[in-house]
């Protein structure tokens, strides 16, 4: 083995080649890209709230919530975790290879901020890449913290409450005194705002439904200010307490399982598996089944704080924990020689993940914009999960035949090449 330092900087500034990957980790991709688009094409691009308000059609109606209780939030619970793996891991590799990793994983998420900014700008709200960007960056001042201090920070921050007005055990403190007494505090008497405020805030959400409005019938310029102007009003009011408080656990839960190898050693690894996976899946369906009929009964109501609170808290419980059980449950299955030769087709759109993310805005402008059908609020649920199913399928052949004759996707070979400074091997014959 040439153990030159040159050679192994040499080593450190090229990119992970097919042999390095670890199969899972592609499978989990794919599996949370296809919940991405799901999501997106059936709630999210297709404003299914929208649509239910103007047709009332309880069966639009059911759909639309149990798209709502089972994928939203979910699998990009699951992205997250897997970005804050991926990023720990890209570092243990650099390191290894006897480089120094932050100025290379700056650059790499450097470029990865700037496609995002452009992603959203271009494109729409929808985009998660500048998040991750910003928080990997945070990330690498973990690199040398054990899996322990990863674990612990990731639950310190959840029980802090970041980004919310109070700790989650003052908060639960107070509700119980105001349950059990039948007083109010200070905090409870003094804000009470609509229901939307727990997650965002309702200037938020109004300026969500103008941009809605704006994709619908605007025209591609009045598209480009309305994505500016939301673009501003989400990092003012809403950006660093969802990056810090709902994003940054999970890529701490990411760097955890990358420190303790759990899935590079599933098989040592089954019984918390199995642990996660059904305490999981029980705390996420209660949690977001408790939300959705949160939303029912509190429709249009002001809340006290208290109970704002106390929504907010189930919901990310329900969210994060369902979206954890998923991940696990799809390693569970992968250890299954059957289930891994059905799950096997999600690794070539996890090893795309990157372009397929950004390829599936495509048919959403195609669809939902003004410059193109301008559907938006217009199709049903059922039709939106429908057509997410078809373009995933789709991207499921095009990703194989892509990787049968080149090594990396357009848009990873483009990041690639950006970030090591040199144009990347592309075709798998030269």
């Amino acid at each position: 083995m040439d153990d030159n330092p040159i050679t192994l900087k040499t080593r450190a500034l090229n990119p992970t080649v097919g042999t390095e990957r670890i199969e899972i980790l592609d499978v989990l991709r794919g599996f949370a890209l296809f919940g991405v688009v799901v999501v997106n094409m059936s709630v999210d691009w297709s404003w299914s709230d929208s649509f239910v308000a103007q047709t009332p059609q309880r069966a639009d109606d059911v759909i639309a919530h149990v798209l709502k209780v089972l994928g939203r939030g979910k699998f990009l619970t699951v992205f997250s975790f897997l970005f804050g793996l991926g990023v720990m891991m890209q570092m243990r590799r650099i390191t290894a290879r006897g480089a120094r990793h932050v100025p290379l994983m700056l650059r790499r998420l450097s470029v990865l901020l700037l496609i995002g900014l452009m992603h959203y700008l271009l494109i729409g709200w929808t985009d998660i890449l500048h998040a991750y960007a910003v928080l990997g960056m945070l990330l690498l001042c973990f690199h040398r913290c054990t899996a322990r201090t990863l674990l612990v920070s990731a639950v310190a921050i959840v029980a802090l409450n970041v980004g919310q007005p109070k700790p989650l055990l003052v908060m639960a403190g107070e509700k119980v005194l105001v349950t059990v007494r039948g007083e109010t505090t200070g905090a409870d008497t003094e804000l009470r705002q609509p229901d939307q405020e727990s997650l965002g805030g309702q200037e938020e959400e109004e300026s969500l439904e103008r941009v809605y409005r704006v994709y619908a019938n605007g025209s591609y310029s009045d598209i480009l200010k309305a994505n500016a102007l939301d673009f501003a009003g989400y990092v003012r009011h809403f950006a660093l307490r969802w990056w810090l408080g709902s994003l940054f656990p999970l890529l701490l839960l990411g760097a955890f399982a990358a420190r303790t190898r759990i899935l590079e050693n599933v098989e040592h690894h089954i019984g918390l598996l199995r642990k996660v996976f059904w305490w999981g899946l029980g705390l996420g369906l209660a949690g977001s089944s408790l939300t959705l009929l949160g939303e029912t009964l509190w429709k249009n109501e002001s809340l006290s704080f208290h109970t704002l609170q106390f929504k907010h808290l189930v919901d990310v419980i329900g969210i994060r924990a369902l979206g954890l059980a998923y991940a696990s449950g799809i390693v569970l299955l992968f250890q299954n020689r059957k289930w891994r030769g059905r799950l096997a087709p999600l690794a070539a759109v996890g090893r795309t993940a990157f372009s397929n993310y950004l390829l599936q805005t495509v048919p959403a402008v195609a669809l939902f914009y003004s410059v193109g059908l301008g559907l938006y609020g217009k199709v049903s649920p059922v039709l939106g999960a429908s057509l997410a199913v078809l373009i995933f399928l789709v991207q499921v052949k095009i990703s194989a035949w892509w990787l049968a004759r080149f090594s990396f996707g357009p848009a990873e070979w483009l990041w690639r090449s950006l970030t090591y400074g040199k144009l990347q091997q592309m075709s798998r014959t030269q």
